[in-house]
C-alpha cells in the first residue's frame, strides 16, 4: 500500500496558478510515497454520506513521518471510499449494498475528493493568518475568545494488485483508493455537527444551540475567505467536531478559479456562489475585524 499524504500549500500559490492539473489539484506524486500497511474494518462502520462510506481503519507506515497522519503504529483512521450507488439489502433494511467505480474511476475520484480537503486546509490557513495578523495590529481588545479549528490530518491510500505473466514482470495494477483522514472522536460532550449548508450563506445550527458561536464564527471566515480572495473563492459544507473539520465543500467563481474550469465537483454550484454576498449577513467577528459588509462591496470578474 502506498500512502499520499495531503501537503500545505499557499493559497496565493493555488490562486494563481492557471492550469488544473498543475499546482491547484493534488496528485500522488510518487517522491512524496509512503510505504506501509491498511487494515480496514468493514463491520466497523463510521457511517456514510451520499457519495462515501466510511469504516474504522488502521495504518502502519514503514517510516513514521514528524507530521500528519500516521506517526505511530496501527494509527486508528477513518478509511472513506466513493461509491456510485447504494440500495437497502432485500428483506434486511439496516444493510446496504454497495457498488462501486471501477478502479481507474475509482482513483481519479478520490483524487478530485481530496482536492477539496487539500485547499481546504490551505484556505483555512490563510484566514487564520489574516486573524492573527489583525489582531496583533490593533490597539483593540479581543471581546470574544476565537475558536481553535482546523481539518484533519488525512491523505490518499492506493492498494495495488501484483500481475505476473509470460509479457509481463513485476508491474502492478491499482486495486482500491481510499481516502484516509485522522478520527474525529465524538462523544456526547463533542458531538459531530454541520455548521454550515453548501446551499446557504446561514448558520445551519439555531442561535440557542451551545455550538452556535463556532457556526457565527465559520460564518465570519466564509466572509474574510471571499474578501481577501477578491470575490474567489470560500470553504462551505462546514462540518466536524469543536476543533476538527472535514468534508468541506470549496465554492468558486467560475471566472476566477482554473479558467473556468470546474475542479471541486458538483457541491460547488455556481448560483448559491453568486448569492452568497447577498445571503451572508455579518456578526460580531465581521464587525470586529472591520470587514467591509459585501453587499455593498464590488469584486469584478476579471
Amino acid at each position: 500500500m502506498e500512502f499520499f499524504p495531503l501537503a500545505e500549500c499557499d493559497l496565493h500559490k493555488l490562486l494563481q496558478s492557471t492550469e488544473s492539473s498543475g499546482s491547484q489539484f493534488f496528485t500522488c506524486d510518487a517522491q512524496y510515497a509512503a510505504q506501509g500497511s491498511l487494515t480496514v474494518e468493514f463491520r466497523t462502520s463510521l457511517g456514510h454520506g451520499t457519495f462515501k462510506t466510511a469504516h474504522l481503519g488502521h495504518l502502519s507506515l514503514i517510516h513514521l513521518p514528524a507530521h500528519g497522519l500516521g506517526r505511530t503504529r496501527y494509527t486508528c483512521v477513518a478509511a472513506k471510499r466513493l461509491y456510485r450507488s447504494r440500495s437497502e439489502k432485500e428483506g434486511i433494511p439496516s444493510e446496504l449494498i454497495v457498488r462501486r467505480f471501477p478502479a481507474a474511476d475509482e482513483y481519479a475520484r478520490t483524487l478530485r475528493e481530496a482536492n477539496l480537503l487539500f485547499w481546504g486546509v490551505s484556505i483555512m490557513t490563510f484566514t487564520y493568518s489574516f486573524i492573527n495578523h489583525f489582531a496583533t495590529q490593533t490597539d483593540k481588545e479581543l471581546p470574544f475568545d476565537i475558536p481553535s479549528l482546523r481539518f484533519v490530518h488525512a491523505g490518499v491510500a492506493v492498494s495495488h494488485d501484483h500481475v505476473t505473466g509470460n509479457n509481463i514482470a513485476n508491474t502492478t495494477s491499482i486495486r482500491r483508493t481510499y481516502i484516509l483522514e485522522e478520527l474525529i472522536d465524538t462523544d456526547d460532550s463533542n458531538k459531530f455537527v454541520k455548521y454550515i449548508h453548501n446551499g446557504s450563506a446561514a448558520p445551519h445550527l439555531q442561535p440557542d444551540d451551545p455550538l452556535y458561536d463556532i457556526a457565527q464564527f465559520l460564518c465570519f471566515t466564509q466572509h474574510v475567505q471571499y474578501h481577501k480572495t477578491g470575490g474567489a473563492v470560500f470553504l462551505s459544507d462546514l462540518q466536524g467536531s469543536k476543533t476538527l473539520l472535514t468534508d468541506p465543500q470549496i465554492m468558486t467563481s467560475p471566472y476566477k478559479i482554473a479558467n473556468g474550469t470546474d475542479i471541486f465537483g458538483e457541491g460547488n454550484v455556481g448560483q448559491i456562489f453568486e448569492q452568497f454576498p447577498e445571503q451572508h449577513e455579518c456578526n460580531i467577528y465581521c464587525k470586529w475585524f472591520e470587514l467591509p459588509s459585501l453587499k455593498e462591496a464590488e469584486y469584478p470578474n476579471v
